[in-house]
């Protein structure tokens, strides 16, 4: 059996070109974007952003590497 809905009136009218999009990243379930920068604040309170740490040995060389096949040997600041 088929179920059938009423559907909810559409807007018709042209979105305007001059209203400013959303800053950051919302959608649906967080439409002002508060609880994701919420979240991002509790990662840098627990300090898993941006302690800038120094990276393993083989970290380094990886980027390294990715430098060299991406811009060819050049001094970096990992030399």
């Amino acid at each position: 059996m088929i179920a059938s809905r009423e559907l909810e009136p559409v807007n018709t009218q042209p979105a305007d070109p001059r209203r400013r999009l959303p800053d950051g990243p919302t959608d649906w379930c967080d439409p002002t974007g508060l609880a994701f920068a919420a979240r991002w604040q509790a990662h840098v309170d627990a300090g898993r952003i941006g302690r800038g740490g120094d990276a393993c040995a083989d970290a380094r060389a990886i980027v390294l590497a990715n430098e060299w096949l991406m811009f060819g040997r050049q001094r970096t600041i990992l030399d």
